[in-house]
This record gives C-alpha cells, sequence and structure tokens, in this order.
C-alpha cells in the first residue's frame, strides 16, 4: 500500500506557524505545501521523529511532535513545556495523543507507559530482534545513541563493530 494512501481524502493539512511552507494534518503527517511531497523523518536516539526543514533559506531539525503540537495548541502553550505522547508510543504523532505539560507531568506519563517504546531493531550481524533501542542498549550495552545512529544510517557502525536496522511491520 501506498504511503499516501494512509491519508484520509477529506484529511486538512494546516500550515505549520513558523511558515508557510510546510503543512501537517491531525493524524501526524508533514508535507512540503508546495511541491505536496510528504516528508519523511529519521528517529532519533530517544525514538522520537525528527523532521529536516527549509525555513526561511535556514535548514533545521525539528521534532515532529512539537511542530504537531505548536500548530494545532498553539505555539505560546507549547512555550517552556514538554509535548509528550499519551500513550508512550513516540510513533505515534497524531494530535489526540499529544499532550502538553510540564517536565513532571511528561516524567509521570513516562513511567506510566513505560511498555510502550519504539520501533523495533535488528542487529545484522547476530540477527537479533529487539522490540526498541532501548531494550537492545539494555542486553548488547551498547549506547542507544549508537544504535539509533547506526539504525537511521546503514554504513555506520558501532564501536564493537555492530550494523542495525529498523524493521517495518512487513518484516
Amino acid at each position: 500500500m501506498d504511503r499516501m494512501e494512509v491519508i484520509e481524502e477529506n484529511e486538512e493539512w494546516t500550515p505549520i506557524p513558523e511558515t508557510d511552507e510546510y503543512e501537517v494534518t491531525r493524524s501526524g503527517h508533514i508535507r512540503n505545501a508546495k511541491t505536496k511531497k510528504e516528508l519523511h523523518g529519521t528517529i532519533d536516539s530517544q525514538g522520537r521523529v525528527k523532521v529536516y526543514l527549509t525555513i526561511h533559506g535556514k535548514s533545521c531539525c525539528k521534532i515532529l511532535s512539537r511542530i504537531i503540537a505548536e500548530t494545532y495548541f498553539g505555539k505560546e502553550a507549547c512555550y517552556g513545556k514538554d509535548v509528550y505522547h499519551k500513550n508512550g508510543n513516540k510513533l505515534k504523532n497524531e494530535v489526540n495523543n499529544l499532550a502538553v505539560g510540564t517536565r513532571s507531568d511528561s516524567m509521570r506519563n513516562s513511567y506510566k507507559t513505560r511498555n510502550v517504546i519504539g520501533k523495533p531493531v535488528k542487529c545484522i550481524e547476530t540477527g537479533l530482534i529487539f522490540k526498541s533501542i532501548e531494550e537492545c542498549s539494555d542486553c548488547m550495552d551498547i549506547s542507544r545513541n549508537a544504535i539509533s545512529r547506526s539504525a537511521n544510517n546503514p554504513q555506520v557502525k558501532t564501536r564493537d563493530g555492530y550494523h542495525f536496522i529498523f524493521l517495518t511491520e512487513l518484516e
């Protein structure tokens, strides 16, 4: 199934607050407003989706959940606050899964939803599959940052010589 089919036909695209060059939907998609091409982010070491944008001629990296929260809750409501995922799954960036609160609120939610972590990851050399970067890090005694760097860039190996990939639902 083509990724564009996942977006409902009647879903509304809303310009992001910083610029009208990009648009987001309530279901967590982002696209270039001019070309209508959907952007696909990468996953950072904390399991969040980050996207690279060019705003007013300058390239920058933004966390998708924060972009969506600022668009639908208001930039002022998010200023100085944490944006966190209610169900703990940092890959689900729908508006109804996002909350804005204090660091304490975010930490409380994190402990409550600790079992939901993120995308499965596989070690190429061993064939081992882990539910998340965190589980892989604990089992293989490799930093989460090193695993994430390797999984986001297949040419990069960890200090121990391992390569990692993110698994999709099809694999």
